[in-house]
């Protein structure tokens, strides 16, 4: 199951790793790493 944007125990981090550029929110609403080190898809 992907992390969901209403999540807001992990929303306010996953906002603060997506202003960093770090992450980044998917279309089906769930969330991916765009770091460097690590191309797959989180599941949370």
């Amino acid at each position: 199951m992907t992390a969901t944007r209403h999540d807001s125990r992990i929303g306010a981090e996953l906002r603060r790793l997506e202003q960093d550029g770090v992450a980044r929110f998917t279309r089906d609403g769930g969330w991916e790493l765009v770091s460097l080190e690590d191309e797959r898809e989180v599941e949370a």
